[in-house]
């Protein structure tokens, strides 16, 4: 698919501020990893360090503890919410090592996400092998696929949340069934999420044109697929952020309150979210 055209990249917003990483709230439109790597000056110019460090230099001209910023993980071009990015050297490399090697190792940082998606179709979704349900309303569980390489993705669908209409355009989400989904990953690859839900319940991320969903017209740069929570542990010091929703709120119209946060039975949900992992060779394929 073409990307809309961008007249201006919105700000990030500064979630949190600590000495070796920052958490930021990422704007839709924005790529995660630089140009160079493509050979593409303009891709480079879209990226997330470009353009944090730009905005840190305008904010902050006489700082230095920003010239050394690194993504430590990555968000999807249309994708929004909680990125962390490590200020120092010591910060990356830890990161990475708790990415890397799980458990105590590093800096722990755990990660989870919100998606809406059309409402499925219940009897396709109870017999797909790709998910192991862990309850008894099999409303929680874990897609597990294998295309060369094992991915494994945990989930809740909060079937029973009915969206809370703020604006005109609830009276036209409200014609389509929604489902907000709450996603952790086991295993990342490229697109993991966005594949998933595909693959379980046969429905794309709302607006994600590039899996087929069908386009709302509410802005071409941005996907249904929120980085909503992130917890960090660096030494004894453990934070734990929620990403309101500054871009785009017309996609999550019902899911927010007026200032953009998500609403509370989300952020309960979010955080008490605990899904027991069962290894690939358990879940049955």
């Amino acid at each position: 698919m073409k990307w809309a055209q961008l007249k201006s990249l919105a700000p990030f917003q500064v979630l949190h501020d600590l000495l070796h990483f920052l958490i930021v709230n990422k704007p839709p439109g924005i790529v995660s990893q630089s140009g160079k790597q493509h050979h593409s000056r303009k891709l480079d110019e879209e990226s997330v360090i470009y353009q944090l460090s730009k905005q840190l230099r305008r904010d902050y001209p006489e700082s230095k503890e920003y010239s050394q910023l690194k993504t430590v993980h990555r968000l999807d071009r249309p994708v929004t919410g909680a990125m962390v990015i490590a200020k120092t050297k010591i910060g990356a490399q830890n990161f990475s090592k708790n990415l890397q090697q799980g458990g105590n190792k590093g800096f722990l940082i755990k990660r989870r996400y919100i998606a809406l998606i059309q409402e499925p179709d219940l009897q396709y979704v109870y017999r797909n092998k790709c998910i192991h349900f862990t309850n008894k309303e099999k409303t929680q569980g874990i897609i597990t696929t294998d295309a060369g390489k094992t991915s494994v993705t945990k989930f809740h669908a909060l079937t029973d949340l009915e969206p809370q209409p703020l604006s005109g355009l609830a009276e036209y989400f409200n014609r389509v069934p929604r489902i907000p989904v709450l996603l952790e990953l086991v295993s990342g690859r490229k697109h993991q999420i966005r594949e998933h839900l595909q693959e379980a319940f046969r429905q794309p991320v709302l607006n994600d044109m590039e899996y087929d969903a069908d386009p709302l017209h509410i802005d071409f740069n941005q996907i249904a697929l929120h980085s909503l929570y992130v917890k960090t542990k660096v030494g004894m010091a453990m934070n734990e952020i929620i990403a309101p929703m500054c871009y785009g709120q017309g996609l999550w119209d019902g899911y927010l309150d007026q200032e953009g946060n998500f609403l509370p039975e989300i952020v309960q949900a979010v955080r008490e979210f605990e899904v027991p992992y069962i290894p690939p060779k358990e879940v049955e394929m």
